[in-house]
């Protein structure tokens, strides 16, 4: 009786040191260990929804003694606002004030004391041994883990403030680039590295006369299959020990910005090359070509002046318009329907982007009723991409631009992400071995563009 009151009372005091509760009323009167632990919960429940913000003495509290996990994240936020990051009012509250005053290397010192290890007397062995710990994932950034164990008083939070810092800069910085191909391409899936088949089929034809007495024919549907095979795209940047001991911090959340722009910025690429790269489609004929009646080439149209832009919109808009879909297999002498697409979206390079502008964005463009601009009716959306004009990119031109339908409704261009995740992903590579100085992070982005249909956009190549 006397060992198992021992053990009681020695794990009531451990999880009331853990988390910095006073229970020492509940250890004199009897409470169970199960009983101590609920009252923690209460209390820690109650810090989380009521942070204090000052103490007795006026002084500001940022950082509470609940465990690891709340000192990273008040940390993080400390952090970030000396690197100037834009933070959420709730965010600024929890922040922990010192370390937006402190050197990388002060925080690492900080991360060893909390953690119960020693301050070794050089700065290149705090870095190092701040450092250490295994490789992390996006996972852990936000549950405060290491390969699903909760972390303990005893493990260094540096490396968690350290990814963690780096994997909010590089979403923000991906959240910054200016994307066009959302507004011109359809947006899809696949749950796998295998490769995709994008089926479109026919439409059913004319419904013939049915006799009295006679049955229903049937139709043989026509279909055109695309595949498309998503890959991974990613880099790698590293946080070394000089680093730290040079305090590098805008170096260091700059590259990871810079990471998360190009990782954003790639679909867009990808989806470009597929567009003025003109590839062969599924019936070897190329994307934009006189078969599929989607291509117009007239210097009269070039975006060179309003009045030129304004006759080549209105002639994209006329063949747009006119485009037959699908047949079906059976046809012979029936009359086919037009697709319905209506043009939505005029995408053009830089150069010649204003007069497509003022091309459309106009009532009139004279005096009366014969000066009424008609394409002003449609609501058009004129996008400018640079990278249709850039040299880099095959078949790039300064004067072809482009109109597209609703890409929900007649897609031309797709963009797939695995599992439909469009952000990218950071994580940590575990550079045991590999002789890499600090911690080394890569960020990565499944996706694929290809062409799905020449259905859905035509071009001008304004020449």
């Amino acid at each position: 009786a006397l060992k198992a009151e021992r053990e009681r009372v020695r794990e009531c005091r451990a999880i009331g040191q853990q988390h910095g509760v006073d229970v020492q009323k509940f250890v004199d009167e009897g409470a169970t260990v199960e009983a101590v632990r609920q009252h923690v919960l209460g209390v820690l429940a109650e810090r989380q929804a009521n942070p204090p913000t000052r103490d007795g003495a006026g002084s500001r509290i940022s950082i509470t003694q609940d465990g690891q996990h709340s000192y990273i994240r008040a940390a993080v936020n400390g952090v970030l606002v000396r690197c100037g990051a834009v933070l959420s009012d709730a965010e600024r509250k929890e922040a922990a004030v010192e370390c937006a005053n402190w050197s990388l290397l002060r925080l690492a010192e900080e991360c060893l004391r909390r953690a119960g290890q020693p301050v070794p007397n050089s700065p290149m062995e705090i870095a190092a041994l701040a450092l250490r710990g295994p490789a992390l994932t996006s996972a852990d950034y936000h549950l405060g883990q290491r390969h699903g164990e909760t972390i303990t008083i005893t493990s260094s939070a540096f490396p968690y403030i350290l990814a963690n810092v780096g994997n909010k800069e590089m979403l923000a910085g991906a959240a910054s680039v200016q994307l066009t191909y959302p507004e011109w391409c359809k947006i899809g899936s696949g749950s796998d590295f295998k490769a995709m088949s994008r089926l479109k089929l026919s439409e059913a034809g004319e419904l013939p006369v049915v006799a009295e007495g006679n049955g229903y024919t049937t139709t043989k549907f026509s279909e055109q299959r695309e595949q498309m095979t998503i890959a991974t795209y990613g880099k790698c940047y590293n946080l070394s020990r000089q680093a730290i001991i040079n305090d590098d911090l805008s170096a260091f959340v700059g590259i990871a910005r810079a990471f998360g722009r190009a990782a954003a910025f790639k679909p867009e690429i990808l989806a470009t090359a597929q567009l003025v790269g003109n590839g062969n489609m599924a019936d070897s004929v190329a994307l934009f070509h006189s078969t599929h009646a989607n291509l117009s080439g007239s210097s009269s149209y070039a975006l060179t002046t309003v009045d030129q832009a304004r006759a080549g919109i209105a002639n994209l808009w006329a063949l747009l318009a006119k485009q037959a879909a699908m047949k079906h297999a059976d046809l012979s002498t029936e009359i086919g329907i037009y697709g319905g697409a209506m043009m939505s979206v005029v995408l053009t390079p830089v150069t010649g982007h204003f007069f497509a502008v003022a091309a459309v964005g106009s009532s009139s463009y004279a005096s009366g009723v014969e000066g009424v601009n008609p394409l002003a009716k449609y609501g058009l959306k004129v996008i400018a991409n640079p990278l249709l004009e850039h040299a880099l990119v095959s078949g790039y031109s300064t004067t072809a631009y482009f109109g597209f339908a609703n890409p929900a409704d007649s897609p031309v261009i797709e963009v797939a992400f695995l599992n439909g995740q469009r952000t990218p992903y950071q994580e940590e590579v575990d550079n045991t071995g590999t002789g890499a100085d600090g911690r080394v992070f890569k960020v990565r982005l499944d996706c694929i563009a290809g062409k799905v249909d020449w259905r859905g956009a035509v071009k001008e190549a304004g020449a």
